[in-house]
């Protein structure tokens, strides 16, 4: 679900910046044709869910945008997340991680959380699933949630597993569909050109790999970039 247009074209009104009391410090070229190029990006991508593994495991997060009511929901796709911290694993890229459970507890999403499934929670060793939403530069667990919460309320101090912080390359297969990806690189890249036009990024860092995503505004490189699944097991 989204209605993200009308957020793009805020950009060229530069209302995205006026609402908020931001001063515009430098133009991005082009702007035009690239809000046009990701509509039409986001109106023939494929929202199936074609990718999904085994069983209908996800994660969801809507993004806000007040000031020019716009939103949209994200979701990840959790057998398809483990499918891929498996492959790591199996070829040497990645071990689980130990963090405090006081740190992880700060990515919580509260309204997840399902009182009655605590104490089973508890008994839940698996290591949790952490992601770096770049757009809004925050920590989300995608998996955990209750994990996190029901060893917080019994010790704050205790440790938990973490396969994570998985960076916005990574973590951009866990997606279940084009739709969700295009969602995803488009906010991402629009958060990065906004941190340029209002001063806060050079040029060089724009176009590094702590910018736009791939370095570019285009998102050719994404058509036949991710595989299905489908017949893959966990």
């Amino acid at each position: 679900m989204h209605n993200i247009g009308d957020l793009l074209d805020s950009f060229i009104d530069e209302s995205v910046f006026d609402l908020n009391g931001i001063q515009v410090v430098n133009q991005y070229p082009n702007l035009v044709d690239i809000v046009a190029n990701y509509k039409n990006e986001l109106v023939s991508a494929d929202n199936s869910q074609q990718y999904l593994l085994n069983s209908h495991h996800t994660f969801e997060k809507t993004m806000y945008f007040p000031h020019c009511n716009s939103e949209y929901t994200i979701t990840w796709d959790i057998n398809r997340a483990k499918f891929f911290i498996n492959h790591m694993i199996q070829i040497k890229r990645l071990n689980a991680g130990v963090r405090s459970v006081e740190e992880v507890y700060s990515y919580i999403q509260k309204n997840e959380i399902d009182e009655s499934y605590l104490p089973f929670a508890l008994e839940n060793n698996e290591p949790i699933i952490l992601v770096w939403f770049s757009p809004t530069g925050e920590g989300l667990i995608i998996d955990g949630n209750h994990r996190v919460t029901a060893r917080y309320r019994q010790d704050p101090k205790s440790k938990i597993q973490v396969y994570g912080t998985f960076p916005h390359v990574i973590h951009i297969n866990f997606m279940p569909n084009d739709l969700n990806r295009k969602l995803f690189v488009i906010h991402h890249n629009m958060q990065m050109i906004f941190n340029y036009m209002k001063g806060d990024m050079t040029k060089d860092e724009l176009f590094s790999k702590e910018g736009l995503f791939n370095g570019t505004t285009d998102l050719n490189w994404m058509k036949g970039y991710f595989t299905p699944l489908d017949n893959k097991s966990l």
